[in-house]
């Protein structure tokens, strides 16, 4: 039974084959946070948005979101839990509430988000940058996984704007750290896209997330032979 508090929440979704299908929602808040991609079939102007399971974590515990799995509404043990079967590691979750916590608009990075963005300057691509968001890697150590713009009233989804502010990479302290080697390879990933500035994300064993800025700037190639 739906209680008053949850029937206020704004945003309703359900969970189906590792997937959260949006199923209802008011007001503009999925659009200006950047949360979710679509769905559609090739061809078609109709598509369905579905939310990834770190954003239904985190609208949960804003009370802005209620979720089911068939009739079954979940709680916030249930979404812990959901976490592992979306192959979502709890430590890039820690990341993706501590960059939320702190008003960013968090999107999931993809090689070819950034090209669709400068592409917008000259066609119409909205579409394409919200199904493309979906084509998102499993969030994993030594990659990038996330892109961060300020908090902009102007932000939307479909429109956030190039470049972001930064991209995220994301480690965790009991795992193997980032070599040299990848470190130089995630820059020149982030150079590439325009010189995005990189930060590395590392979640200790309490959860705590500490942020680190990372530059090549006056730093001699170590790797050279």
């Amino acid at each position: 039974m739906v209680t008053p508090e949850e029937e206020r929440r704004p945003i309703e979704c359900v969970y189906k084959n590792e997937r959260f299908r949006v199923t209802g929602s008011r007001g503009s808040t999925l659009s200006s946070g950047g949360y979710g991609y679509i769905l559609g079939k090739a061809g078609s102007l109709e598509f369905t948005h579905y939310l990834f399971a770190e954003e239904v974590l985190f609208l949960f515990e804003r009370g802005m979101l209620r979720a089911y799995d068939d009739d079954k509404q979940l709680n916030l043990q249930d979404l812990y839990r959901y976490l592992e079967i979306c192959h979502i590691p709890l430590y890039v979750s820690l990341v993706y509430q501590h960059l939320k916590a702190q008003t960013f608009r968090v999107v999931r990075h993809t090689v070819s988000r950034r090209e669709i963005l400068r592409n917008m300057e000259f066609r119409d691509m909205r579409r394409e940058l919200r199904l493309d968001v979906s084509t998102a890697p499993i969030l994993s150590i030594n990659s990038i996984a996330f892109d961060c713009y300020q908090p902009d009233s102007k932000f939307a989804a479909a429109t956030p704007g190039l470049p972001p502010t930064f991209c995220v990479t994301i480690t965790y302290f009991n795992a193997a750290s980032l070599l040299l080697d990848d470190i130089q390879q995630l820059l020149k990933l982030s150079s590439a896209e325009g010189r995005v500035p990189l930060k590395i994300a590392t979640v200790s064993n309490s959860g705590t997330v500490i942020m680190l800025g990372v530059a090549d700037f006056g730093v001699p190639d170590m790797t050279t032979k």
